[in-house]
């Protein structure tokens, strides 16, 4: 059974589900941001990749 349809029950309204699904695609970017592009310049750097910085300044 999916979790959503268990919240909307216990809750009795399908806006919690859309705000807990909209603070999950929130956190997602947040970590994408925070965890992902570091990785994505150490991978870089280990690799000795010839990227240049203007490239990565997107990532």
């Amino acid at each position: 059974m999916p979790v959503g349809n268990l919240l909307m029950q216990a809750t009795g309204t399908w806006s919690s589900v859309l705000y807990t699904v909209a603070t999950m695609d929130l956190i997602a970017a947040f970590l994408a941001v925070a965890v992902l592009r570091p990785m994505l310049k150490q991978h870089h750097a280990a690799n000795n990749a010839a990227v240049p910085n203007a490239a990565l300044a997107h990532a």
